[in-house]
């Protein structure tokens, strides 16, 4: 079920229009960048990309091709076999880890009184991080939640009463939530950039590792997963981890909130780097997390802070000399990301956005070096579709300087995201 889409607009000299096509995008040449809702929408996009191509010359710009489409987001499946043996193997391990005394201990680290509580004894905190230092802002998108629907196929029903899950035609419903860290999953999955940490604290019960972790197709192989069980009796998986980055705790061993337990990859049954994190109580009822309306299974949430069902937001906005190369999985994206241009050198401007409907709109306005703007969005435009003109002010005197002509043109400005943020927010305290 696409809700990912790429859209492309590029600016061109008109000698130059003919064969060209824009489709991506850092953060040099845009000063300024914002999403604007416009009401509600049946169709929601979890991934979306705008971009647009501009020449830095002074000359007038003409508005070129316009290109999109959908871009593909990560899908898994637990078969019954598996499930089966995933269940066979915890239970043996918290017997196992009872035996030897582990489990009892598990109760106290919650303090007296916390089994007679009707809310969650164990709140949870977002599973997947950007590692520390990252330019983007996290790792928020999801995927699919919890189908409680239990008709198949097509019978859909999230815990929001929405269709943000699926089913298959041989009755598996989907039972996690399952997130990733878009865009460029797998250059975040390759460079170790997306974590996956323990959402409550707890004991290991079990882990699988070693198996092969750049699935494109639901194959039936076994996963990568970490397996908690918290202090309530709660369990907690995390599956589909890169090979060979668990955590090197054992069975047994205790693990904070917050910790490391691997990194976002796709081994398994996964056609794309994500977590599927799925979740049981203590007597091995399914949960999930979310409290909704159409959430048969928790009257309250689970989590410390509940993300919004429709999270809007501005994930990256970046520049290259050449449009995003969304290679054929598992090949990692080519981005052809570049800060620094010469006179006369085609910039790609794009922006990724998460959580976006099919009437939004996106508005980019683009400044020169010297704070002059370079061009004016076209109104009435859709998501789909940016068109900009205008002319780039010739350099002055002081940033004429030999050899350094591309920096002064397009020198990166690390002031903005924050912009972004400050332009998107603004825009929905209007609304």
């Amino acid at each position: 079920m696409p809700r990912g889409m790429a859209v492309a607009a590029s600016l061109l000299p008109e000698a130059d229009r003919e064969g060209k096509r824009s489709m991506a995008p850092d953060r040099s040449a845009i000063d300024e960048a914002h999403g604007t809702v416009r009401g509600s929408v049946a169709k929601r996009l979890s991934a979306l990309l705008v971009g647009l191509a501009l020449v830095l010359p002074p000359d007038a710009a003409a508005m070129g091709e316009i290109s999109g489409g959908a871009l593909p987001l990560p899908g898994d499946e637990i078969t019954d076999t598996q499930r089966a043996a995933i269940n066979a193997r915890l239970a043996a391990s918290v017997e196992t880890l009872r035996q030897a005394g582990r489990i009892p201990a598990l109760a106290d680290k919650l303090g007296p009184g916390a089994a007679s509580q009707t809310a969650p004894a164990v709140l949870l905190q977002w599973p997947v991080q950007l590692v520390p230092g990252h330019p983007e802002a996290g790792a928020r998108t999801v995927i699919n939640y919890v189908d409680h629907d239990p008709a198949y196929p097509g019978a859909l029903q999230d815990y929001n009463c929405g269709t943000r899950t699926y089913d298959q035609a041989n009755g598996y419903n989907h039972r996690g939530t399952d997130i990733t860290a878009f865009p460029f999953a797998w250059r975040k999955m390759d460079n170790d950039e997306a974590i996956v940490i323990a959402a409550a604290s707890g004991v290991i019960i079990s882990k699988e590792d070693g198996q092969y972790d750049r699935s494109c197709v639901l194959n039936g192989n076994p996963w990568n997963a970490v397996y908690v069980m918290h202090p309530d009796g709660s369990i907690a998986w995390y599956g589909h981890l890169k090979s060979g980055s668990l955590t090197s705790k054992l069975a047994g061993q205790w693990v904070l909130a917050g910790e490391f337990l691997g990194v976002m990859g796709s081994s398994g049954d996964s056609t794309g780097p994500h977590l599927h994190f799925e979740l049981y109580d203590a007597s091995g009822t399914l949960v999930d997390p979310f409290a909704g309306a159409c959430n048969p299974s928790a009257s309250q949430s689970w989590w410390g802070n509940q993300r919004l069902y429709d999270e809007q937001a501005i994930d990256l906005v970046m520049t290259g000399d050449a449009p995003v190369d969304f290679s054929t999985c598992p090949i990692a994206e080519v981005e052809h990301r570049n800060a620094y241009f010469q006179a006369g050198q085609t910039v790609y401007l794009s922006a990724f956005f998460t959580d976006q409907h099919r009437t939004d709109n996106a508005q980019f306005s683009v400044f020169a070096p010297d704070g002059t703007q370079f061009g004016h969005p076209a109104p009435g435009r859709s998501t789909g579709h940016v068109a900009l003109s205008g002319r780039l002010p010739r350099q002055d005197a002081e940033h004429d300087i030999p050899g350094r002509r591309d920096r002064a043109i397009a020198h990166p400005d690390r002031r903005i995201l924050r912009r972004l943020a400050r332009s998107l927010l603004r825009d929905r305290l209007r609304q």
